[in-house]
């Protein structure tokens, strides 16, 4: 048999680059960015932006509603949560997850209502009929579910770190929210050290990071196939296990890439069994190194020590 030749080890050592240079992004670039004047910035930014879309599709709603044809008309695909009421009693809602008990907005006006344990901003106008119609900005975000790894918690399209950076204040305290014409809305308080996501980093970090994990997949590969044309296939099962499962485990370790890119498919808010399973991406690349694992025995399963030794024994 020809001698072969030796393993290339640039994908592993590129991809620990990878990895490094990752690291540095995350604690100096991003670290750097940490300042609550920014962050504050950056809530009233993403606030004034989620007013003028709610505003623009309250209107659609409106001229839909105004006069329906039958119950059905009501149905009108928004971003938003909102709920018609006919003489003081709910008509219609288009969220079921929270149904407030009254009429809550003042014509024409933004109004941020605390009721039920959540907070949100309505506006909301008279309809033809006779009706109401008021539309929600969620900001204790609604979830369509909740369990142990998924709560309640401050709307992300608001505010991007969560509740682990702010706390809505009474009135006079901390810093004032207001709307483009500068009226009151709530205050809020930012924590001493907040994270500004600068989406160009975020996304930078996220090729650079999934860069260093299809490295280290070929890499892998490169040994396991080493192994296998040198006959020693059961090396080559366990460097593919090792392989497979330090750089998955690592993904789970870290939550990439939920924390960096913003995909329905890995979050947990439509799918999480377990920690192994935090979302509905996570699953299926679980089952993907499964895949690999039984494909890889079911081809080489006969060349295996630990079969051959079987094989032997079960005459005795």
């Amino acid at each position: 048999m020809a001698k072969q030749a030796p393993i290339k080890h640039y994908p592993l050592v590129i991809g620990l680059l990878a990895l490094v240079v990752a690291w540095g992004i995350f604690n100096v670039l991003i670290d750097e960015s940490k300042n609550q004047e920014q962050y504050y910035q950056q809530i009233t930014q993403r606030m004034h932006a989620e007013l003028d879309q709610l505003d623009y599709q309250l209107e659609e709603v409106v001229t839909t509603i105004n006069d329906p044809d039958n119950f059905s008309d009501y149905a009108v695909p928004v971003d938003y949560p909102y709920f018609v009421f006919q003489q003081d009693s709910l008509h219609y809602w288009s969220d079921f997850h929270f149904v407030p008990k009254s009429v809550q907005f003042n014509e024409g006006e933004w109004t941020f209502i605390a009721d039920q344990g959540v907070q949100y901003i309505s506006k909301g106008r008279h309809l033809d009929n006779g009706g109401s119609i008021f539309m929600v900005l969620p900001i204790h975000k609604f979830r369509n579910i909740q369990n142990n790894y998924i709560q309640a918690e401050f709307n992300a399209d608001v505010f991007p770190n969560g509740a682990s950076a702010i706390q809505i204040t009474e009135a006079g305290q901390g810093l004032a929210v207001n709307t483009k014409e500068g009226k009151y809305l709530f205050s809020i308080s930012i924590g001493d050290t907040v994270e500004v996501k600068s989406m160009p980093i975020y996304y930078s970090l996220f090729a650079i990071v999934l860069l260093a994990i299809v490295l280290l997949l070929y890499y892998t590969y490169l040994i396991s196939r080493y192994f296998v044309r040198g006959q020693q296939f059961d090396k080559g099962l366990l460097a593919m296990v090792v392989g497979l499962f330090v750089i998955r485990g690592s993904m789970l370790l870290f939550d990439f890439p939920s924390p960096l890119v913003d995909i329905n498919v890995f979050d947990p808010q439509f799918y999480a069994s377990s920690d192994l399973n935090h979302s509905l991406g996570d699953l299926f690349l679980n089952e993907l190194i499964v895949l690999v694992l039984v494909t890889f025995v079911f081809r080489y399963y006969k060349n295996f020590k630990w079969y051959d030794k079987i094989v032997k024994a079960s005459n005795t």
